[in-house]
Parts: C-alpha cells; sequence; structure tokens
C-alpha cells in the first residue's frame, strides 16, 4: 500500500503550481526603470573589483579612504556559482556586511529569472555605495549576458525594482550606484519580463537546456520556464531514495526533475503502471504511453486531468526515463491550461542520456 501511495505523491505534487505577484506592480516597475538609481561609470566599476578581488568568503575590510568602505563576498563556493564574487564600496557604516542568500532565503531563491546567488546587505547606515556583480562566463546557463539586469527587493511594495546597470564583458561585471542597503541580485531580462508579459524584443532568446553531468542526460525546456539548478542532497524515502535535480515554474507552468532509485521496480514500464494504478484507485482517468527522446532513449508517461478534484483545470504529465533495472529520472509538467501540453511533449521528446 505504501508503494501505490508514495508513487501518488509524484502525480500530485504538480497541483503545487505557485503564483508570481501582481501584474500591475510589474508594469510599475518596469515603467520606473528610467528613473531608478544614477547608473555607475565604468571606474568605478573597475575600483570596487580590484578592491574587493582579495577577499574570501568572510571578509569585511575598510579601505584606506576614510570616507569609504569596502565590502566583498565570494560565492565561488556557493550553491549556484554563476555569480562569483559581489564587491560593495561606498559610505555606510563600518558593521555593515554582505550575506548569501541562496537556498537560505525562498522567496528570493525561487525567483524567477534569476541569474545565481541573491545576496543582502546587511547595514544599520546606508548612504551609497557601488555595487559590483562578477559572474563567470564559463557558467552562464545559456543566458546571454547582455540579458543581464540587477533587481533590488523593495520590501514597502513587496516586489523587485530594476536598478540601472552597467554591463562590463571585458571584466564579466554587472555594476550600479545604489542608495540603500537590502537584497540585490542579477536575473536574466528575457525571464523575468517574459513572465509579467511585458516587451523583450531588446533582449535574447535563449537556448533553455538543462545539462545534468551527474546523471548524465539533457533535456531541452519551454522558454517560459525559468532554468534553475536545485541539485538537493540525495534522500532517503519510502520506496528507496530520491533527489531534486531542478524545479520550477513560470505562471501557470511547473516543471520539476528528479532521480530516483526503485529497487521494488524492475522497469520504468513497470514503475509507471504502477504510478497509474494508484491514481486510477483514486479515482481519475490516467493515460499511460512511451516516448522516444532525441537519443532514442525510450520513456513511459502518465498524464491525469484533476479539474474534478481542484477550482480550476489542472494537468500533470509525467514521464520516466530509466538509468539502469533500479534506478530512474523522472520528468514532471503541471499546468492549469492544456495548451501547455504539446509544449510538455516536446520537451520530454528532446530528453537524451549522453
Amino acid at each position: 500500500m505504501k508503494k501505490t501511495a508514495s508513487a501518488f505523491l509524484i502525480a500530485m505534487s504538480a497541483l503545487m503550481l505557485a503564483s508570481c505577484g501582481d501584474i500591475n506592480s510589474a508594469e510599475d516597475e518596469a515603467a520606473a526603470q528610467s528613473s531608478s538609481v544614477e547608473q555607475t561609470t565604468a571606474d568605478d566599476a573597475s575600483d570596487v573589483t580590484d578592491e574587493s578581488s582579495d577577499e574570501d568568503e568572510s571578509s569585511q575590510t575598510e579601505s584606506d579612504d576614510d570616507t569609504e568602505i569596502v565590502r566583498g563576498i565570494d560565492l565561488s563556493n556557493s550553491d549556484e556559482t554563476n555569480v562569483i564574487k559581489v564587491g560593495l564600496k561606498g559610505e555606510f557604516s563600518s558593521s555593515t556586511y554582505i550575506v548569501d542568500l541562496c537556498n537560505i532565503n525562498v522567496l528570493h531563491t525561487d525567483l524567477v529569472g534569476r541569474f545565481g546567488s541573491p545576496i543582502e546587505i546587511a547595514s544599520d547606515s546606508f548612504t551609497k555605495g557601488t555595487i559590483v556583480f562578477e559572474y563567470d562566463p564559463d557558467n552562464m546557463k545559456n543566458v546571454p549576458a547582455e540579458n543581464l539586469i540587477l533587481l533590488h527587493y523593495n520590501e514597502e511594495n513587496d516586489f523587485y525594482d530594476t536598478v540601472e546597470s552597467v554591463l562590463r564583458e571585458d571584466d564579466n561585471t554587472v555594476a550600479a550606484s545604489i542608495t540603500e542597503a537590502g537584497v540585490y541580485m542579477l536575473a536574466d531580462a528575457y525571464e523575468w519580463y517574459s513572465v509579467w508579459g511585458l516587451d523583450v524584443s531588446e533582449y535574447s532568446a535563449h537556448d533553455n537546456t538543462y545539462v545534468d553531468s551527474d546523471y548524465g542526460f539533457t533535456i531541452t525546456v519551454p522558454q517560459e520556464v525559468s532554468l534553475k539548478y536545485v541539485s538537493s542532497y540525495l534522500e532517503d524515502d519510502e520506496e528507496g531514495q530520491c533527489q531534486t535535480l531542478l524545479e520550477s515554474y513560470s505562471g501557470s507552468l511547473q516543471i520539476g526533475i528528479e532521480y530516483l532509485s526503485r529497487p521494488t521496480y524492475s522497469s520504468a514500464e513497470e514503475f509507471v503502471n504502477a504510478i497509474a494504478g494508484g491514481i486510477t484507485n483514486n479515482g481519475y482517468t490516467v493515460q499511460t504511453g512511451t516516448l522516444v527522446g532525441s537519443g532514442s532513449d525510450t520513456g513511459y508517461y502518465f498524464y491525469v486531468d484533476f479539474s474534478d478534484s481542484v477550482d480550476y483545470n489542472q494537468y500533470s504529465l509525467n514521464c520516466v526515463y530509466q538509468i539502469n533495472e533500479t534506478e530512474y529520472i523522472n520528468i514532471w509538467y503541471g499546468f492549469t491550461d492544456e495548451e501547455y501540453y504539446a509544449e510538455a511533449i516536446s520537451s520530454l521528446k528532446s530528453f537524451c542520456f549522453n
């Protein structure tokens, strides 16, 4: 009984779609972008990068200048290393410090389009400063550098304001003048503005391919989905072991990718049939079938319409690809509009073991 109950939870997890906020706030934020913080000069950005370059993760040092203080944080060992360093120079209290919030604060970590770790500047007195994010050009998640924007969390409005910034591709930095402490992060403008239905014509669409080096596979997900690598720890569960590799949403579309060890099953087909049987026993109609990925790998899927059990249309599409006799990759899509079905199927067909 535990087997079918546990398997049933995999499909039901697609019901946990999150909302992204108020569209009116997004439009207000975009309209205010042109009047945001004064643009930082390239020379200022270079100064901050140079002065904080030798600092480690816990290093918070003062500069020789009596009126300016330098702070820096090394993010090369963060949970996400797309941004490898953040430097700060300006007029603020000597107790000011910078904290990595990745996988610590859920709100900021799960932001659609986020690029690298979100950071928080904690200060009891902040007048002004220059902040510089240094990104890793070899770890861009397929995001073009020209798409990078700087966001600041506005606590009063519970939203993210775009901060006017300067991109310097010659030294892989994004810099800006700021006048307040708080939470800052880089984001992919194409994904961030797309989710609010705003004009993204000046930004580049990009290949949204998820590459997993640990389990040796790739899959292309819809452009609407923010490509965020979760890579949680391998954990024991009722039927074996599991590990979340990616979990992300964009409006009414959600995707999850997980590794599963299931010793009680001998094939992906048997595994999927057990899940489908459990869902059927709970009164839902389940469609099952096979998909052939781009590398000729066969996936076994099940598709469920949960509309009768919720107040809105809700669909779940899961597909299981087999690594060996006991290990599997499970990919699931949850969506509130059936028009996403074709996109989800196309994504699953792009799956390929390397």
